[in-house]
C-alpha cells in the first residue's frame, strides 16, 4: 500500500455530513483505512524486537510489544 495514500486518507477530513458519499464510496473508503491499519501494525509487529516468537502476534499484543520496546529505549 502507498504511505502517501495511507497519510492522505487519514488527513483528510470529510467535507460535508456524513451521509453525502455514496455507501458504496464509503465502504471503499472504510476498507482502505483499514487496510492501511493493518499495513501499521505489520510493519509494527515486523520491527519488534521478538525473535522468540513463532507465532503472529495479535494487534494488542504488538501494541503491548511496541509499548516496552519504546520504554526500554527511553531508559537507556
Amino acid at each position: 500500500m502507498n504511505d502517501d495514500f495511507c497519510r492522505a486518507l487519514v488527513d483528510r477530513r470529510p467535507a460535508g455530513p456524513p451521509g453525502c458519499l455514496p455507501l458504496a464510496k464509503r465502504n471503499e473508503r472504510e476498507r482502505q483505512r483499514v487496510r492501511c491499519v493493518n499495513e501499521g501494525y505489520a510493519a509494527s509487529a515486523a520491527t519488534s524486537p521478538a525473535p522468540w516468537r513463532r507465532k503472529r502476534l495479535s494487534k494488542v499484543e504488538t501494541l503491548r510489544a511496541a509499548i516496552r520496546y519504546i520504554s526500554t529505549c527511553r531508559s537507556c
